[in-house]
């Protein structure tokens, strides 16, 4: 075991020291004993104070750099010693950046996901640039992936949808004189959506232009009045 040559002073049982609130309380607390004579219980509380606290440092330094910590004068030597049981100590507590701090990944699965629940941080497992998941925004400038804003197409139209929820589907309807027909979106809304219709290039004028008889959140009702000529009617939904 390493030798601590600093030994703390005056701290039997009974110790002529005085107590700490008298102690406290003494001018020479600021100023030094300036003349005259101290009392030898003041003069033992101040070498316990120092005594006390140097040998601790001391015995730190000892168990943790395992050396031997020596009155000798060598400062240097203490100094080297005290480097060494802060890196020591330290390593087994703290990021070090001379590992490129490798102790994240060596402290294991189950801390490394308490660490991310605290700092409100996803898993990303592969790639540092794999997609991950992301919690619904709570403020309007609230950050997105490219991913969250989708679009696709079926044999009902074209959608595209937006993070923020806004929405919209466009297809292009034929529609029989004097008839109606029922669009299915080609991704339901959350509620019935807006809708912007118009007549594709019709062979001939049109007396009464088409309109949307119904709309729900899956679908709409488009109705041709014209008695003569079918329509394509360009219809888009929005929300």
């Amino acid at each position: 075991m390493p030798t601590n040559n600093f030994k703390p002073f005056g701290i039997g049982s009974g110790a002529n020291v005085t107590d700490q609130t008298a102690y406290e309380a003494l001018a020479a607390l600021l100023t030094g004993f300036q003349s005259g004579k101290a009392s030898s219980a003041q003069i033992n509380k101040a070498l316990r104070q120092g005594t006390v606290m140097a040998s601790v440092l001391a015995q730190f330094i000892a168990n943790s750099s395992g050396n031997d910590v020596l009155d000798n004068g060598d400062t240097d030597a203490i100094l080297a010693n005290l480097l060494t049981a802060l890196n020591t100590n330290g390593g087994l507590k703290f990021l070090q950046k001379l590992n490129n701090l490798s102790e994240i990944s060596a402290a294991g699965s189950v801390a490394q996901a308490a660490a991310r629940s605290n700092i409100l941080a996803a898993s990303v497992s592969g790639s540092s640039t794999q997609q991950f998941s992301v919690a619904a925004a709570t403020l309007a400038a609230h950050a997105v992936r490219l991913d969250q804003f989708q679009s696709g197409n079926n044999g009902n139209g074209t959608y595209y949808k937006f993070p923020n929820v806004m929405q919209v589907c466009r297809f292009i309807v034929a529609v029989p004189a004097n008839s109606s027909v029922v669009w299915t979106f080609p991704l339901s809304f959350p509620s019935a959506p807006q809708m912007i219709i118009t007549p594709v290039a019709p062979s001939a004028a049109i007396e009464t232009p088409p309109w949307v008889s119904t709309i729900s959140a899956t679908n709409s009702t488009i109705f041709n009045p014209s008695t003569t000529l079918g329509l394509n009617v360009n219809v888009i939904a929005l929300l």
